[in-house]
């Protein structure tokens, strides 16, 4: 339905005129904030007032975020490289999230102990929570850092001088 596709065509938008550096950033810094109200995670919590605000701030910022990066990631592709370009990035992004939920468990584990207490979980969850804030953050300030991708000439694709005649 259309409205489903709205979120993605104005994010399409947004790229194409802030560039995907910014509108990364943005995401990354959604995902930051999101992970920082889940810092705040009580032992006893109500999933609208403590788990609710940043689940949507997730959704915010990795919605924006892979946006972003799937649409570096594949221009300046040509169109008979893009069914790899696109499995790369998406199974870079499979392998990624694997292997984060695995790092952020072992760090949550760690961190609450042997105790079997719900406080000592919610404080594992906390330091797992702060330490994915903390990357969220790094990357975010290395974003703007990120070079553009330059097409080589060699990649260059010809185009007919006819049709730029007749399209005008």
């Amino acid at each position: 339905p259309r409205s489903t596709l709205f979120p993605y065509t104005t994010l399409f938008r947004s790229v194409g005129v802030f560039g995907p550096r910014k509108v990364l950033f943005v995401g990354l810094l959604a995902a930051a904030g999101s992970q920082g109200l889940l810092l705040r995670l009580p032992v006893h919590g109500h999933y609208v007032t403590d788990l609710l605000p940043s689940f949507v701030l997730i959704g915010i910022g990795l919605g924006v975020g892979f946006v972003a990066v799937t649409i570096a990631s594949l221009s300046g592709t040509r169109p008979q490289h893009a069914g790899i370009a696109s499995g790369l990035v998406n199974t870079s992004r499979q392998i990624g999230g694997a292997v984060g939920l695995a790092a952020m468990t072992t760090i949550a584990s760690l961190a609450a102990g042997h105790a079997p207490s719900a406080a000592a979980t919610v404080h594992g969850d906390r330091v797992a929570f702060g330490v994915l804030a903390g990357l969220a953050l790094v990357a975010a300030a290395v974003t703007p850092a990120l070079r553009a991708h330059v097409a080589h000439e060699a990649d260059a694709v010809e185009v007919d001088e006819t049709i730029l005649v007749e399209a005008a």
